[in-house]
C-alpha cells in the first residue's frame, strides 16, 4: 500500500525529538442526520498535541492541505 500512497517516511516512528519536527494527519468521516462530515487534524508527535483541526462536507486532500497554512 505504501507504493499507493508515496514513501513512508515516519516508518512507525511516532516520537519526535521536538515539537514541530514531525506532523501526522488523518481525516475521518463522520455519518451525520444530513450527510457526512469530513474531520482533519494536525497532531505533533512530541507532545501529542492538536496543532489544528479541520472541518468539511468534502473529503479532498486540498482540505487537509489548508491546517498547514492557516495563521
Amino acid at each position: 500500500m505504501a507504493d499507493q500512497l508515496g514513501e513512508d517516511l515516519v516508518r512507525r516512528g511516532f516520537k519526535a525529538s521536538g515539537p514541530n519536527t514531525k506532523w501526522l494527519s488523518d481525516i475521518t468521516e463522520i455519518k451525520c442526520k444530513n450527510g457526512k462530515l469530513h474531520l482533519t487534524a494536525i497532531l505533533d508527535c512530541f507532545d501529542g498535541a492538536i496543532v489544528g483541526p479541520s472541518m468539511g462536507k468534502h473529503k479532498r486532500s486540498a482540505f487537509a492541505f489548508q491546517l498547514f497554512i492557516m495563521p
